[in-house]
């Protein structure tokens, strides 16, 4: 498998104007979920430690979720 390179992960989790909340428990208190074998870098690792992204796994399928309630763990 190849990395998924620094720059497709920056442009993918660049901040978005609407905050998404959670269709669980209404928390905006959402992560992205980053799947695939992403290339490590401290902007990735800050944005693990801050909870705005979450990695999904290696293995990718069809209608994944993309988004993580920090709140109520559910992912949509």
């Amino acid at each position: 498998m190849s990395n998924i390179p620094k720059e497709i992960v920056k442009k993918l989790f660049e901040d978005q104007s609407a905050k998404l909340s959670c269709p669980q428990c209404k928390s905006t208190n959402v992560a992205k979920i980053l799947h695939g074998l992403p290339v490590m870098s401290p902007e990735l690792q800050k944005d693990l430690d801050d909870g705005k992204v979450v990695l999904g796994g290696c293995t990718v399928f069809e209608n994944m979720p993309h988004h993580h309630c920090n709140d109520c763990d559910t992912d949509f």
